[in-house]
């Protein structure tokens, strides 16, 4: 797997959005094949959702920005768990999941 794939997506208005992928070091992980899973990549896109382009200086924690993030999972076997992502500015998500055997993305 990759540490850095390239990305060539497009937000929900057709705007082209690119990515760096993890920027920090990458481990080699053991996985347990009765329920287990591990991150192969993940991939948060910011996108500024303003009703116009910021001409000044932004506030921190008042501007209109909206973070998607897509997990690129790999499970040897069949697993279900729970799928967390948090924000360091205070955005959690949780969501119950079910993996395929190989490559999963959420």
């Amino acid at each position: 797997v990759d540490w850095g794939p390239y990305i060539n997506m497009r937000d929900p208005d057709g705007h082209p959005v690119w990515t760096r992928g993890i920027w920090k070091s990458v481990s080699m992980v053991r996985v347990s094949r009765l329920n287990g899973a591990a991150i192969a990549y993940l991939v948060p896109t910011v996108h500024f959702v303003g009703a116009s382009w910021p001409v000044a200086a932004l506030q921190d924690f008042a501007s209109p920005f909206l973070v998607h993030v897509r997990v690129h999972l790999w499970a040897p076997e069949h697993a279900a768990g729970e799928l967390s992502v948090n924000g360091s500015w205070g955005a959690i998500l949780r969501r119950d999941v079910e993996l395929s055997p190989g490559s999963n993305t959420i």
